[in-house]
């Protein structure tokens, strides 16, 4: 598999590149796997700021990235060889720590950690398939590469959000395919793991490492986007290493941390809005911990305000590319947020608002507040209670430890985890329902579960009723993992073809085929009550009422108003997924989406200015149908 190997040469140079970097900065770890942790997601962020710069001069070409790549590998080819040394000794000691090890019950922890790790990384060869790649995380990149350039797409709302991750992924798509994509997320999702144990081994102790990091990497929200070009695993994990980095400098007191701390949160931000959530909760954090030393006065106040200055003004720089980028294209930084302040273009109040009511989507009250936490891991509600989105569970047994905490020994990094969890899902509760926006919270439950479970291991008693629990729950989430993920396997273990298995999986792959094989190059397609643009190899255009006025339907008082604006907007054709949902409940009501005015339209104007060229029911039972506009 050709991927693997795009994949080592670009994780080498990746290495290699973040060691370097952090040379420069003057950091200092105390072992080669803490300076891993860190080297390789900076080295990988660093290579998407390249594509992204090559992007902006129009010269995102495979042949001139590759170049990039090899000159880098030639600067960097000690410190490569060196890296490949160091991987060969790390296999070798391996092998004799395993020889010595003995077999107990922490050894079967490791055992069913390394089963769920080498499966991810079986379905990571699996075809991307899932609705927000393809539709976005990928076809974005895909449009990108398909111009050599970064061009403005104002009907695709989130082609204009913090990009970082998927020029991750893009740089997978430009060299090879969405595979080498996966690829990047799931090792990612992998370094994750090493780093929630890395910190509790630090921090407490080998059995915490061992029970937290197989807790956050088997929660089936977690589990289940692991080897697939999603974004928020690599958002927790950017967050997350940014808490390291801080923890570190409250250890140390060394600046160098705190300026990597800064780094890590900027690389947050520039993943995802909701990376402000993780910025905020780290200041905070920080701004307590100065004051704590200005008091026994170990800084004084020019210290405090220089260091937040300074933290700040970092992450500021490491965002500035993404919010320039936005306010090029949109004449908003912050697009689409405060866009009626900046008159930002293709958005207004009407839609903020609706876009609004989507993502929060749950009733503000004293009650979801307290029910959050229980909502989370048993996903039990109704139709008048979202507090929760639905199937975002992290599963139903963890947070029941964290009460117990404050009847055991306290601990000063458990107390500061604390406070994290608490700020956060405050600035959760009002700002979304979508537990994937907070994801770096269930690292900290994991923590601080595995810390409360190892001290109640203490009563013998309670240490066999719960390591039998502990057992069943690995096993019941191993159950989850293969009725969610078996059919992935089929692919990459050669069962099934490609073509099938997207046939069975992606209603838009099959009259993707026909309008690339059948329509001509200059066609431009409106996807009507559909997204997923990954696979076509024409132009189109978003045609969601709800996240985009690229379209704007309220201009429109009859078919042929409809029909003269598809016509100035270069429309020659128009797609349409009747299998699409045009009602959810309490989120995307038809009155702020496929509203019964905008279906009427638009099958007026299908009879009067269009000839169909396309109806087929697909696999899943999507009847699509495809129109050419006379």
């Amino acid at each position: 598999m050709i991927e693997i190997f795009y994949f080592i040469f670009v994780a080498l140079v990746a290495v290699a590149l973040g060691q370097k970097i952090l040379k420069l900065i003057h950091v200092k770890f105390d072992s080669d796997l803490l300076r891993f942790i860190f080297s390789f997601p900076l080295g990988l962020a660093v290579l998407a700021y390249a594509a992204f710069f090559l992007g902006i001069a129009g010269l995102l070409y495979k042949s001139i990235f590759i170049s990039i790549l090899l000159l880098l590998l030639i600067l960097l080819i000690k410190d490569i060889i060196k890296i490949i040394s160091l991987l060969f000794h790390s296999f070798r000691n391996l092998k004799k720590i395993i020889k010595k090890a003995k077999f107990n019950f922490f050894t079967i922890l490791l055992l069913f950690l390394l089963l769920f790790v080498a499966l991810n990384f079986i379905i990571s060869f699996s075809p991307p398939w899932n609705v927000d790649p393809v539709a976005y995380h990928l076809a974005v990149p895909k449009i990108y590469i398909e111009n050599h350039k970064i061009i403005y797409l104002p009907h695709i709302i989130y082609a204009n959000l913090p990009p970082l991750v998927n020029f991750i992924y893009l740089i997978g798509l430009l060299l090879h395919n969405g595979i080498l994509s996966n690829l990047f997320a799931y090792s990612l999702s992998v370094i994750f793991v090493i780093a929630i144990y890395s910190f509790c081994k630090k921090f407490f102790n080998t059995r915490i490492a061992i029970l937290a990091s197989l807790i956050f990497y088997t929660f089936p929200k977690i589990s289940g986007v692991v080897s697939t070009t999603f974004i928020d695993i690599q958002l927790a994990l950017f967050v997350f290493l940014s808490i390291y980095a801080l923890f570190m400098y409250f250890d140390l007191k060394n600046n160098q941390w705190l300026i990597l701390s800064a780094i890590f949160i900027g690389f947050a931000i520039s993943s995802k809005v909701f990376g402000i959530i993780g910025a905020i909760g780290i200041l905070i954090l920080l701004a307590y911990n100065l004051f704590l030393r200005l008091a026994k006065n170990e800084i004084n106040y020019k210290d405090v305000f220089f260091k937040i200055l300074v933290f700040s003004l970092i992450v500021f720089i490491i965002v500035m590319p993404w919010l320039t980028k936005s306010y090029f294209f949109t004449g908003n930084p912050v697009w689409p947020l405060f866009n009626d302040f900046f008159d930002g273009n293709y958005w207004d109040k009407e839609h903020q608002e609706r876009e609004s009511e989507v993502l929060l989507g749950r009733e503000l009250s004293i009650i979801n507040y307290i029910r959050v936490p229980w909502d989370i891991h048993v996903q039990k509600q109704n139709d008048d209670n979202r507090s929760v989105h639905d199937g975002e569970l992290l599963g139903p047994f963890f947070m029941v430890f964290l009460p117990l905490y404050f009847f055991l020994r306290k601990n000063r990094t458990v107390n500061l985890l604390f406070f994290l969890i608490f700020a956060y899902m405050t600035m959760w509760f009002f700002a979304s329902f979508h537990v994937q926006h907070i994801i770096f919270v269930g690292t900290l439950i994991a923590i601080i579960s595995s810390y409360v479970i190892i001290e109640l291991f203490k009563n013998k008693y309670l240490s066999k009723v719960l390591k039998i629990l502990l057992i069943f729950t690995f096993s019941f989430n191993f159950l989850i993992w293969v009725g969610g993920n078996a059919k992935d396997m089929l692919v990459p273990l050669g069962l099934e073809s490609e073509e099938s298995f997207y046939s069975k999986r992606v209603s838009m792959y099959e009259p993707s085929m026909f309008i690339n094989s059948n329509l001509p190059e200059n066609s431009r397609i409106l996807l009507f009550r559909e997204w997923k643009g990954f696979f076509l190899e024409r132009d189109y255009v978003w045609a969601d009422p709800l996240i985009q006025i690229y379209v704007d339907y309220s201009k429109f008082k009859n078919e042929k108003d409809y029909y003269e604006e598809l016509k100035r907007l270069n429309i020659t054709h128009i797609l349409i997924n009747e299998g699409f949902q045009i009602e959810d409940k309490g989120s995307v009501v038809s009155e702020i989406r496929y509203s019964p005015r905008i279906l009427e339209l638009t099958g007026n104007l299908l009879k009067k200015y269009t000839i169909n060229l396309y109806d087929q029911t697909q696999y899943n039972g999507d009847r699509i149908l495809i129109y050419e506009l006379k």
